[in-house]
């Protein structure tokens, strides 16, 4: 996620979710809760799994939503480009012996 784009599409979907769960309620409600040196509770401790449950879904959903392929990010290059032809070449050589058709524009 190098792309600022994305990062901010991240960030905006990710801070979505956390306000549609009202997580920050949620986690702010818990910290007050405690108590310095007392162990949490079981309450305490399903509340503080479940809140860390629900940001990493919506972190996982965020990226989901933003992983995209960028195409064209490469530069040509001839070395890769005349290969690819001769294998393009040869797939449609290939295809119009199994009796498909394929027209000879493609294959010059």
């Amino acid at each position: 996620m190098d792309r600022p784009k994305t990062v901010k599409s991240y960030q905006d979907r990710h801070r979505l979710n956390v306000l549609d769960c009202s997580l920050l309620s949620r986690q702010f409600n818990l910290e007050h809760s405690l108590l310095p040196g007392i162990p949490l509770t079981e309450a305490q401790s399903l509340d503080a799994e479940c809140i860390d449950d629900l940001r990493t879904k919506s972190m996982l959903k965020a990226e989901r939503k933003c992983r995209h392929l960028f195409t064209g990010g490469v530069c040509f290059s001839l070395k890769v480009a005349e290969p690819l032809a001769v294998l393009i070449f040869w797939e449609l050589v290939i295809s119009r012996r199994k009796g498909v058709d394929v027209s000879s524009r493609q294959i010059k």
